[in-house]
């Protein structure tokens, strides 16, 4: 989720949306793919977090051909 409390309950709202329509009409796609703001999120929180790690590397999140954090690092995950 984003930072900021505003932002986190626009996220939550729009996913749980997604989500209840997607699995109450079985109308999502398979197998379940990330939503393009779901990737801004995902590599802005990567961003803020591991700043030390990536302040080095290159290229604006708006790129249409960035690499995201995630290009290589899909299986990492937070639990």
């Amino acid at each position: 989720m984003p930072e900021g409390n505003f932002a986190k309950l626009v996220a939550k709202s729009d996913n749980g949306y997604r989500h209840s329509k997607g699995f109450t009409f079985m109308d999502f796609h398979e197998p379940i793919q990330i939503t393009p703001r779901n990737v801004e999120i995902l590599q802005e929180n990567c961003v803020r977090c591991h700043s030390q790690l990536t302040h080095g590397m290159s290229g604006d999140l708006g790129e249409a051909n960035q690499m995201t954090c995630i290009h290589c690092h899909s299986h990492v995950g937070h639990r």
